[in-house]
């Protein structure tokens, strides 16, 4: 029988019963409103839905609706949600039509669930309602209100700004108490869980950028009961993110981060560190100090300071975490955890399990002639290039298709050099688009004035 439901009634949703609408700031509602449908709205309900028993959109899949099994009320069934976010402040019935159409295509449908970060005017509303009662649907309108209480509820915007959670904490310091793992990351602690369980002493993550291993490495080292962890990477931005998660995770007062061998002299439950300043130090890490040993970047760990302090460390269990497995010397990285690749997944899988957001890719041919410039086998000769691509008619041409593709949206522009970079940001300047450029040699406390202003 067909009924219109709450929020509150979603087994799925429980969560949100501990947010009640009257604990909602404007703020948060704001935030909301200028979430994304496809890159956020889908994403968000999709994570905290999922199920690693049952594929992430159940058995069917129709375009712009998001399909999947849910429970209300105890009973489970196959549920479709129509998403509208800030692409539609207000929603009118011409731009929700052909969803609603849709819905009576999809077999076996028992819950249909409309939600909406802005204005859905009547008329959509009641399509809506008449569409579902005549399949016999349990059916619910979520409005910002409701999105927020969600999106609070489950770790993904902050309670207090509306700020997104990042690195398991928003920018004003708050750590939700629940978080959800995506579907990649749940398959890599599935992984891991079993690889104890079988007392193997070593695994390595693949996963693409932005699926959150770290994320993985803290959770895991607490399940794994480590009475003495040690995160190493290369470099102190991987190690800005690395704090946060397993801060989050472990509580700050468990955490520290070395940063010079006067530190190093005092260790905390969870430590953090460079490789470059643990390689300088190395008579401070003393053998069996750690029972586990994360290294971030593995690819890098073929190099002989990283197979030194591995071996030094003598971790009961190391766990490495890479997006690249490959390297160009061939040297097989897999061998330091013992071939025991736990998980290995590209970034087409990220895209497809709705973890990473999807991209267009737009070839844009220029007139250098490559073969001119010098190659060593491995690189081109930077002073060449910087011939080749450092002409005014080359900055046209990128200004140009910057215009046509990506207008008015914030950019990342990789050169293949300083001076090059510098260069590209004084063209795009000095046509009226702000622009600047970040080195390895920019100084931390402008790399994130530059982050913000981003």
């Amino acid at each position: 029988m067909a009924s219109l439901i709450k929020l509150e009634d979603f087994d799925n949703f429980k969560d949100t019963r501990d947010y009640p609408a009257d604990l909602i700031l404007p703020a948060v509602l704001n935030a909301v409103r200028q979430l994304d449908e496809r890159e956020e709205l889908e994403p968000y309900v999709r994570a905290i839905l999922f199920d690693t028993n049952d594929t992430p959109h159940g058995p069917v899949e129709i375009v712009d609706i998001l399909t999947h099994k849910i429970t209300v009320s105890r009973e489970t069934g196959l549920a479709a949600f129509i998403l509208k976010g800030k692409s539609f402040p207000t929603v009118r019935h011409h731009q929700v039509a052909h969803q609603i159409y849709r819905l009576e295509k999809i077999s076996g449908l028992r819950f249909a669930v409309f939600g909406a970060a802005g204005n859905v005017l009547d008329p959509a509303k009641e399509q809506f309602c008449a569409t579902a009662e005549r399949l016999g649907c349990l059916y619910a309108i979520f409005d910002a209100m409701d999105l927020a209480r969600l999106f609070v509820a489950y770790g993904f915007l902050c309670p207090r700004d509306g700020r997104k959670i990042i690195a398991g904490r928003c920018a004003c310091g708050y750590s939700p108490k629940r978080r959800i793992f995506n579907v990649l990351q749940k398959e890599s602690l599935r992984a891991l869980n079993a690889a104890h369980r079988l007392k193997q002493d070593a695994g390595l993550i693949v996963l693409p950028t932005g699926t959150g291993k770290t994320r993985i490495a803290a959770e895991d080292a607490k399940d794994f009961a480590a009475k003495s962890v040690l995160y190493i990477a290369h470099t102190q931005e991987i190690l800005d993110v690395a704090q946060s998660e397993l801060e989050a995770v472990f509580g700050s007062e468990n955490v520290s981060r070395h940063t010079d061998r006067r530190t190093l002299k005092t260790l905390n439950k969870v430590n953090i560190a460079t490789i470059q300043l643990l390689r300088s130090n190395r008579t401070s890490v003393r053998p069996n100090t750690f029972d586990y040993l994360v290294v971030d970047e593995f690819h890098h760990a073929a190099a002989k300071s990283y197979k030194d302090l591995i071996g030094r460390v003598r971790p009961d269990f190391l766990l490495g975490l890479t997006a690249t497995p490959f390297r160009g010397d061939r040297q097989d990285i897999a061998a330091l955890c013992n071939q025991n690749v736990l998980v290995e997944f590209e970034l087409r899988s990220g895209i497809d399990l709705g973890v990473l957001a999807p991209y267009h890719y737009f070839g844009c041919f220029d007139d250098v002639d490559y073969s001119t410039i010098r190659h060593n086998g491995i690189t081109y000769d930077i002073r060449d290039l910087e011939r080749a691509l450092i002409i005014p008619e080359r900055d046209k041409a990128v200004i140009q298709k910057w215009r046509e593709h990506a207008e008015e949206k914030p950019t990342l522009a990789f050169c293949c050099s300083h001076g090059h970079a510098e260069r590209v940001a004084q063209a795009f300047n000095a046509v009226g688009i702000p622009s600047d450029y970040y080195l390895s040699s920019t100084r931390k406390a402008d790399r994130k004035a530059l982050t913000e202003r981003f």
